[in-house]
C-alpha cells in the first residue's frame, strides 16, 4: 500500500475518533443538563405539589417523602408518595431520565419495584409538571380502588 494512502487512512481514523469523542461529550452534557433540570423540577414543582395534595386530602390518606438526595449537591433525586394503604409510588431521577414505579414498602431498604410496569407518561424534566403528577396521583387512586 502506498504510504500516502496509509496517511490518509490514519487521518480518517483520527477524524472519526475526534467526531465520536465530540458526540460523546455532547451526549454527556445533555444528560447532565437533563439531570439538573429534573432535580430542579423535583425540588421546585413535584415536592411542593405533593405537599399541597397531602394538605388537601383527609389526614393520613396521603403522604410523601424524599427518598434520596444527590450526595454532591444535596438535591432530591427520588421522592415517594403513598395513597391510602396502597403501594408507595416513587419518582426517581436516573441519568436525566425519570422512572416512576410502585414499591411494596416505604422502608428505605425496599429498592425492588413491585413490577417492571413503569408509568411511561413521565419520562423527562418536561414531564415533571403539576398536571402530569396530578394525573399520576389520580391513576394511583384509581388503581388502588380496583
Amino acid at each position: 500500500m502506498n504510504p500516502q494512502d496509509l496517511r490518509r487512512f490514519h487521518d480518517q481514523i483520527v477524524a472519526n475518533q475526534a467526531e465520536a469523542d465530540a458526540q460523546a461529550r455532547a451526549e454527556e452534557a445533555e444528560r447532565e443538563k437533563r439531570s439538573k433540570d429534573c432535580k430542579l423540577a423535583l425540588r421546585n414543582v413535584v415536592i411542593p405539589y405533593l405537599g399541597e395534595v397531602e394538605k388537601a386530602l383527609p389526614r393520613g390518606v396521603f403522604s410523601h417523602r424524599v427518598v434520596s438526595v444527590d450526595e454532591g449537591d444535596g438535591a432530591p433525586t427520588e421522592v415517594g408518595f403513598r395513597y391510602s394503604d396502597w403501594f408507595e409510588t416513587r419518582i426517581k431521577i436516573v441519568g436525566g431520565e425519570v422512572l416512576v414505579a410502585h414499591f411494596e414498602s416505604d422502608a428505605e431498604a425496599s429498592d425492588e419495584p413491585v413490577s417492571d410496569d413503569f408509568y411511561e407518561d413521565i419520562e423527562g424534566p418536561d414531564d415533571l409538571t403539576r398536571e402530569k403528577i396530578g394525573e399520576l396521583i389520580e391513576n394511583v387512586m384509581r388503581e388502588s380502588a380496583e
